[in-house]
């Protein structure tokens, strides 16, 4: 049985809806688990996982753990409006100050981190929080998801919108998800595993071929977010040369300001069947 992670939020549908749509006998080779990426990063390290879609600060910070799924990652395009640092003061003046970070992601707190370097604050302290009870009341508080889409923060005076600001500052987009794969299930696992990976990568573009289902399916699923299609325009699902090149450049990144504790060079995995035909989907 392979230990399958899926993403919970409204930003990972994409790639689960296809198994949503299947028999238990389609499935009979998977055991899945739909959690915020937060609990998946743990179930992941821990391994009560094989494979899952996980903050890339996971696979980054344990790399010799893992490998990343070749095709697929969640990323933005500039603006994304679910990952956002608000605060009551300007984004400069957050020095010294406790900074509340949402729980379930590791990759936006790295990048809050690094734009926060960047712009010259570096001695404040950061601190989590649940998401389930929603944003604390704070000076500034990092959001993520779906609660980002759907919570009030009226009273914060700044909303700073992460994948924007990173595009502005360095003409790059964040992989904020990877799918990532424990070794030990790449070698006891292998086929059940390669079988699974073949149809990850092909569900977003399943989902972009039945548009009208999968839409109604999104409003089903997430009737407090409006118009989940629109949001959806605003990310990437695949992972070409571009996104390898933006994660190496997290990666860089992440090593300057010692977010990471050695330098990382990724490591990837491909079905034997597309090494052999050469085809990566």
């Amino acid at each position: 049985m392979l230990r399958v992670g899926f993403i919970s939020y409204l930003n990972a549908f994409p790639f689960y809806f296809p198994f949503a749509k299947m028999s238990p006998e389609e499935c009979l080779d998977w055991q899945f688990t739909i959690e915020r990426p937060g609990v998946l990063n743990r179930m992941l390290e821990e391994n009560e996982l094989d494979i899952s879609l996980v903050s890339f600060m996971e696979y980054a910070s344990r790399p010799a753990k893992y490998q990343i799924i070749r095709g697929i990652g969640l990323s933005s395009k500039g603006y994304v409006d679910s990952v956002k640092l608000l605060s009551k003061v300007p984004m400069e003046e957050l020095k010294a100050c406790e900074i509340r970070t949402s729980n379930a992601s590791a990759t936006s707190v790295s990048a809050m981190e690094i734009l926060l370097r960047e712009c010259g604050v570096d001695n404040y302290t950061c601190s989590p929080y649940d998401v389930t009870e929603g944003i604390p009341d704070c000076l500034a508080a990092l959001t993520i998801g779906d609660e980002a889409l759907t919570a009030e923060t009226s009273h914060f005076d700044y909303s700073y919108d992460l994948g924007e600001i990173w595009q502005q500052r360095f003409k790059r987009n964040i992989v904020f998800a990877v799918c990532a794969v424990r070794k030990e299930a790449v070698d006891w696992k292998l086929t059940s595993l390669s079988s699974f990976v073949t149809e990850l990568q092909k569900a977003p573009l399943y989902c972009q071929s039945n548009r009208r289902e999968f839409e109604q399916a999104c409003r089903q699923r997430y009737p407090e977010i409006s118009a989940p299609m629109s949001y959806l325009h605003r990310l990437r699902f695949q992972m070409e040369t571009q996104e390898e090149d933006d994660i190496l450049f997290f990666l860089k990144k992440a090593w300057e300001y010692k977010l990471i504790s050695k330098e990382v060079v990724p490591e990837y995995f491909s079905p034997p069947l597309q090494l052999a035909t050469g085809e990566v989907l």
